[in-house]
Formats: C-alpha cells, sequence, structure tokens
C-alpha cells in the first residue's frame, strides 16, 4: 500500500540524516519483504515461488544449495574451532592464533585464491560467508580471511604472473596477507594517506607512519 512505501522511505531518510546506515539497511530489507510478502499475498506463495524458477530466478531469501552447504560447513567449524577461545582474545587484545589454525587448515583463510594458486577460487559470495560466519562467534577472527583478501586484491588485479606465483601461493598455503591503511589523520578515507614509498637506488624508501597494520607480525 502506498502509506506503507511512503512510511518506509520517510524511515530510510531519516536514517540517512541521522547518520544510521544499520536503520538504512533495515529500511531495505523491510521493503525487500514487503515487496515479497505483497507478492505472495495476491498470487501465492507457491505460485511465486514457481514463477522465479521458470524465469531462471532463485527466491530472494534462498542461497543456492552450494552457498548454504558452504555457510553449514563454516558455522560449525567456527563454533567447534574459533568461539571458545574468542572471549579469551578479545580480553587479552591477542591475536587469534586458533582461528587462524582453524581457517587455514580448512582452506578458508584465503579462499579467494585462485586455484592455479593453490587457492579454492572461491567468489565474492563465498568469501563473504566466511567472513560472516567466522564474524558470528568471533569479530576479531572475522577479519583473517577479510583482510587476506583485501591486502592481496590489488596482487590479483594488476599483478604480474610472476608476482602472482610468488606472493599467491604462500597466502594459499600458509602465510597471510597485511594491509596498513590506518593513519593518524587517515583511514577510510585512503586519499588523506601521507606515507608513502619511493623508489631509490635499486630499492624502496618509505617515509610516513601507521597507527595499526592488519596482521601485522603474522603475515
Amino acid at each position: 500500500p502506498r502509506a506503507e512505501t511512503l512510511a518506509l522511505i520517510r524511515r530510510y531518510y531519516d536514517a540517512f540524516n541521522a547518520g544510521n546506515p544499520a536503520g538504512m539497511l533495515d529500511c531495505l530489507t523491510d521493503d525487500i519483504e514487503h515487496r515479497v510478502n505483497e507478492g505472495a499475498h495476491r498470487i501465492g506463495k507457491a505460485k511465486l515461488a514457481e514463477f522465479c524458477l521458470n524465469w531462471g530466478m532463485e527466491p530472494l531469501f534462498l542461497l543456492p544449495a552450494e552457498y548454504q552447504a558452504l555457510r553449514e560447513s563454516v558455522r560449525a567449524l567456527a563454533e567447534a574451532k574459533i568461539a571458545p577461545a574468542a572471549r579469551e582474545v578479545d580480553e587479552h587484545a591477542r591475536y587469534p592464533k586458533e582461528a587462524a589454525d582453524a581457517l587455514q587448515s580448512a582452506g578458508l583463510a584465503a579462499a579467494h585464491v585462485p586455484e592455479e594458486f593453490g587457492g579454492e577460487g572461491a567468489d565474492a559470495l563465498g568469501v563473504v560467508i566466511i567472513i560472516e560466519e567466522v564474524a558470528r562467534v568471533c569479530g576479531s577472527s572475522s577479519l583473517i580471511p577479510a583482510v587476506n583478501k583485501l591486502g592481496s586484491l590489488p596482487l590479483i588485479l594488476a599483478g604480474t604472473a610472476e608476482q602472482k606465483q610468488r606472493w599467491l601461493t604462500p597466502l594459499a598455503q600458509v602465510k597471510g596477507f597485511s594491509y596498513c591503511l590506518s593513519e593518524s589523520e587517515a583511514g577510510s578515507d585512503a586519499a588523506a594517506m601521507r606515507t608513502k614509498a619511493v623508489k631509490k637506488d635499486g630499492g624502496w624508501v618509505l617515509s610516513g607512519s601507521k597507527k595499526w597494520i592488519s596482521n601485522a607480525g603474522e603475515s
């Protein structure tokens, strides 16, 4: 109905103006759910599902079977191997070695690495599911697969064949990547970074400072 649609739009813009991304996402989720429910009410749920399948569309809120299987396997691993140490990891602000070992043993620490370099060749949705399920039990540990992809993506997109072979192969096997973005004056605003690398005398001269480096000491 028009009134419900207007109410959703009003909620969305209120959340936007308040700088509340979670509220904005809730509005979008409610809107999708409202549209699906409205369609199901008009033609029936069975007819709606049949329509989606006939036109090659998966039902909106169902993952394909292979992704659902991935979610279930990662959830089982996370609850058994990562969750028990999560509280202690946070309380002592330490690197989650237990999670790193469990993810690496299962081929999930850098599942995005192409198969030709020893990885699983997981696509973006697969990696998101891995990160999400690990984050359910330990937010800190979810940064292991996240940073491994974030740090290596420039190499995957623009690296030479030699560079990929040299760095992606060990990434898939055991050695993670680091990601050093955050500075005193720059975080997500990468354009504000002041640290520079200048090629000089056959090497590189680094100048600048970082607040922290994700995966540093373990990569």
